[in-house]
C-alpha cells in the first residue's frame, strides 16, 4: 500500500488550459490543481517530451479569470495525462489560485499551513 506524501490539498477542477511548449501551443484539460502543481489530460497531439520539460500554462477559470504561469513536466500517466510543478506566476495568477484554494479548503489555517510550506519549499 503507497503511502499518501502530499503536502498541498488538490482540488478537482475541470478547466480548458493552453500549454506552451518551445513555442507550440496545445489545448488541454485542468484535472486537479493545487498551490504547488497542476494534473492536466494532454492532448493527442502532445508532443513526445521528457521530464523536466518547461511549459507555460493558462488555466481558463472564466472568461476573465486565468492562472498563469511557467512549470516543470514532473511526470506523465498512462492515458496522456501529465503533472506539472508551478515555478513562477505573476502576482494576478498567484491570487486567484489562492482565492480558488481558499474557496475549496474552507478553513484560512489550513491555507496559511499550505502558504507556509510554499514558501519553505
Amino acid at each position: 500500500m503507497t503511502e499518501e506524501k502530499r503536502h498541498f490539498n488538490r482540488f478537482f477542477h475541470d478547466a480548458k488550459t493552453q500549454l506552451d511548449v518551445n513555442g507550440e501551443c496545445f489545448e488541454g484539460q485542468l484535472l486537479d490543481i493545487s498551490l504547488k502543481g497542476c494534473l492536466i489530460d494532454l492532448p493527442d497531439n502532445w508532443p513526445d517530451t521528457g521530464p523536466e520539460q518547461t511549459v507555460n500554462i493558462t488555466v481558463l477559470l472564466a472568461e476573465t479569470i486565468t492562472i498563469s504561469g511557467q512549470a516543470t513536466l514532473s511526470h506523465i500517466h498512462p492515458g496522456h495525462r501529465a503533472g506539472f510543478t508551478f515555478d513562477s506566476m505573476d502576482l494576478d495568477s498567484i491570487t486567484n489560485l489562492r482565492r480558488l484554494v481558499e474557496l475549496n479548503l474552507g478553513d484560512s489555517q489550513i491555507l496559511e499551513r499550505e502558504l507556509n510550506a510554499l514558501v519553505g519549499a
